[in-house]
């Protein structure tokens, strides 16, 4: 097992097509949908919702300095790490994605 890269590219990307589900945010694994509507809107802000986090986490860390935004650092990252070793070891297509990669 394991991610190597090919077996979860979707259909439209082996054929060198454009996404057809709208176009992926920049710098997250994130699909904008081509028709937004309010619950596509609440769901793009949901997405955002872990890198919001991490960010206010951070500067938390960086105004305070304390242990407990440290640990709450270390949490994050543990977090994240722990995602993408599960990640590697179960690799599924994203569905409905702009996003060529590997996801849950």
């Amino acid at each position: 097992m394991g991610v190597d890269g090919e077996s979860c590219l979707p259909d439209w990307v082996r054929d060198g097509l454009a996404c057809p589900y709208g176009h992926k945010a920049p710098l997250v694994a994130v699909t904008i949908p081509a028709q937004l509507d309010v619950l596509n809107i609440l769901a793009i802000c949901y997405s955002f919702m872990p890198h919001v986090v991490i960010c206010i986490f951070l500067a938390r860390l960086v105004l305070m300095r304390s242990a407990r935004e440290i640990s709450w650092v270390i949490f994050s990252l543990m977090l994240g790490l722990t995602c993408d070793g599960i990640h590697r070891l179960y690799p599924q297509a994203r569905p409905r994605s702009c996003a060529p990669t590997c996801g849950f």
